[in-house]
């Protein structure tokens, strides 16, 4: 199977994993000038006057379409999207709001469901009310294909909201999305925490609903459940996420820093259908170490993991995390891609509960200088 025809230019560093002739292939593509010949060369999706950031990218497999959505940060923090063929890597139509409003939108994030022909599009949006502004979660159902001048499938409507009207509030920020196949239910993860001060002890989950004609929230904008909460000293960023039909479960990886320590990746599994508030939506009692399970570099004590991204592979029934591996000595910076595979559920067997799953493979790029990678399958 030949690489897709287009890749989001803002990815440096992405992992393709597909099956051909039943062999596992993994390849790892330094998306750097001059590195990798693309099928068709590269495709602007965008060209505005204003730059266009934090792309993300998913696939419909009814139509074999392309949706690229990407922040406009120029015009007041919009998020837009672009249909692209996926056999000739020709734009379809043009560019199209999703998302606009008097407040920002940022880091936008898109995955389809096959079931309904639509994509959800979940962003963070900077929400004022009574003199006080804070970061709220919000998406939008998109058609699956092009649809011409309209391709909204629905309303945009509020996915996490921890807004008070005193300066009590929590700030929702940097969502990620994926889809249950099965029982047609998209979770959304996100940070919860200060933005103005960049303290986020908390990852939340919501469930949504998404066989109906609109979509439901099961879990309530204002409640969510819980993945990770830390002390006042730890913090949880960046989570994403990704669904294992084998197993039945989605898995949640995000970074953790400790401040003056090595930071680290970290995944806790989910149930894969609703299962209420609170910790009922999370399997075992805590996260577990996904990097480092071993010394990847010559001054351990410095070493830093970062960025993590996460896809299942179907092939082999088990879940691919990528991530940035830091090595630092002295005034000298290495940064590397790695990748790791994870079973395709939480197991609790000979092991205690909550305990790490054996990473069974991990890969070493080499190279100097990448960063913030991305996986799909």
């Amino acid at each position: 199977m030949k690489a897709r025809p287009f890749y989001p230019a803002l990815v440096i560093c992405t992992i393709l994993l597909s099956a051909h002739a039943g062999v596992d292939l993994l390849r790892l593509l330094a998306l750097q000038a001059g590195d990798l010949k693309l099928d068709g060369g590269l495709v602007p999706v965008a060209q505005l006057v204003n730059d266009q950031d934090d792309a993300d990218v998913s696939y419909s497999t009814a139509w074999s379409q392309y949706l690229v959505v990407f922040e406009d940060p120029g015009n007041n923090g919009d998020i837009l999207g672009q249909f692209v063929d996926a056999k000739s890597g020709e734009l379809i139509g043009g560019w199209f709001y999703i998302a606009v409003s008097a407040g920002q939108e940022y880091y936008p994030a898109v995955v389809y469901d096959d079931h309904q022909d639509r994509f959800l599009v979940v962003w963070q949006r900077n929400y004022c009310l009574s003199n006080w502004c804070y970061f709220i979660i919000e998406g939008r159902l998109v058609y699956g294909s092009y649809q011409g001048t309209n391709n909204w499938a629905g309303n945009v409507f509020e996915i996490a909201n921890g807004h008070q009207p005193t300066n009590a509030g929590i700030d929702m920020v940097y969502p990620s999305a994926a889809y249950n196949a099965d029982e047609h239910q998209y979770v959304v993860v996100y940070q919860k925490g200060n933005f103005s001060t960049g303290n986020f002890q908390s990852i939340y989950g919501q469930m949504i609903r998404s066989d109906a004609s609109s979509p439901e929230v099961l879990t309530g904008v204002s409640a969510g459940f819980e993945v990770a909460s830390n002390g006042s000293d730890i913090q949880v960023k960046y989570p994403e996420v990704a669904w294992s039909r084998e197993g039945g479960s989605f898995l949640v990886v995000w970074q953790q820093f400790w401040p003056n320590k090595t930071d680290k990746i970290i995944g806790r599994y989910l149930y894969d259908t609703f299962q209420g508030t609170g910790k009922t939506q999370v399997h075992g009692t805590g996260g577990y170490v996904i990097a480092p399970v071993f010394a990847m570099g010559n001054v351990p004590n410095v070493d830093e993991y970062n960025d993590p991204a996460v896809t299942f592979d179907a092939n082999n029934n088990n879940f691919v995390i990528a991530f940035t591996h830091t090595e630092i000595n002295g005034l000298i910076y290495s940064n590397r891609i790695y990748a790791a595979r994870l079973k395709d559920a939480f197991e609790n067997s000979a092991q205690n509960v909550g305990n790490p799953f054996p990473v069974e493979a991990t890969l070493n790029v080499n190279y100097t200088g990448h960063y913030a990678p991305d996986v799909v399958y």
